[in-house]
């Protein structure tokens, strides 16, 4: 018994995919993109401590050990923007236009869903090149901190810190300082 809705003289043809289908599609890639742009905060910004006011020997809350040093130097680093190599954006632009070609239902709509996704793919790209390579702009300092034991530290500090070579300070599970 053949179904009703079958053509035996017509062969079918394989479906195109439903404009459903690709928006769901287009969706999830957005958010796997975008996903991708939020923040990489540095390890040793996740934790707002106040370094002010704490007695000598104090470890504040939320952290583990304290060593003692000296700086040795400060760089001051950040704020100027982020450089990129146009990478992300060359890809983006490729997979925007890729996705927004699957857009569209006649030739026109197809080609100018296509210059859509090619420019929000740039775009996108772009940034979460910017926000990978951690060109955010954000200030930082690089402090160098000769220890007690003699260890030489690196430390990044977000923004700028109050401290200068030869001050004496505190190391906080080798990622925070205070002067002491």
């Amino acid at each position: 018994m053949q179904s009703k809705f079958s053509n035996p003289s017509k062969p079918s043809k394989p479906s195109k995919p439903s404009k459903r289908i690709a928006i769901v599609a287009l969706s999830a890639a957005a958010s796997l993109m975008l996903s991708a742009c939020a923040s990489n905060q540095p390890r040793y910004a996740e934790r707002g401590v106040n370094y002010g006011g704490n007695s000598p020997g104090a470890i504040p809350t939320g952290y583990r050990t304290v060593e003692y040093g000296t700086v040795e130097d400060v760089q001051y680093a950040g704020g100027a923007g982020g450089g990129t190599t146009g990478g992300g954006a060359v890809v983006g632009a490729v997979a925007g236009g890729v996705v927004g070609h699957q857009m569209g239902g006649s030739a026109r709509g197809r080609d100018a869903a296509t210059v859509v996704g090619v420019v929000a793919g740039a775009l996108i790209g772009n940034e979460i090149e910017r926000n990978q390579r951690g060109n955010s702009g954000a200030p930082y300092s690089v402090v160098r901190v000769r220890l007690e034991n003699g260890q030489t530290l690196s430390l990044e500090q977000t923004g700028n810190v109050d401290v200068r070579p030869g001050d004496r300070v505190r190391v906080y599970d080798r990622r925070g300082i205070a002067r002491y």
